[in-house]
């Protein structure tokens, strides 16, 4: 009877951690958590990736961009990438645009983003956001 109830125990210990590390490779896969919101604190790790994403629609001439030179001791730049909304026969339809850091070093820093026209030289963006990262 002990002997059953420890292979119970061992077999559902061994489904967790295999659950976990499944869990823990799409979070990997996709890019780590993604925030969406500025009032959100960011809350990562040493090492992990993290996106923002953000509606866009370049077709207008708006485009994220970053407003203030990332501190690259604590955060860098991964990647940016759009991605059109799947709405058929919407042509000119927005998307999300998704940008993709990682966290080098613990502190506490900002990232800056604008919707702007990039060839607008001298105007106020259309929209200005500041996102709080804490690294732990």
């Amino acid at each position: 009877m002990k002997s059953l109830a420890l292979m119970s125990i061992v077999f559902w210990s061994c489904l967790g951690l295999v659950l976990a590390h499944v869990q823990c490779a799409k979070a990997q896969k996709s890019g780590g958590p993604s925030f969406d919101n500025p009032d959100q604190l960011i809350d990562v790790l040493v090492g992990q990736e993290f996106r923002i994403v953000l509606d866009s629609n370049p077709t207008t001439g708006f485009e994220w961009q970053l407003a203030a030179l990332l501190d690259e001791t604590l955060v860098t730049l991964v990647g940016n990438a759009y991605d059109v909304a799947s709405t058929p026969g919407r042509t000119g339809a927005g998307g999300k645009q998704t940008w993709t850091f990682r966290a080098v070093r613990r502190g506490q820093t900002v990232i800056a983003l604008k919707y702007s026209r990039s060839w607008e030289k001298g105007v106020d963006p259309l929209k200005k956001i500041i996102f709080t990262v804490i690294i732990r």
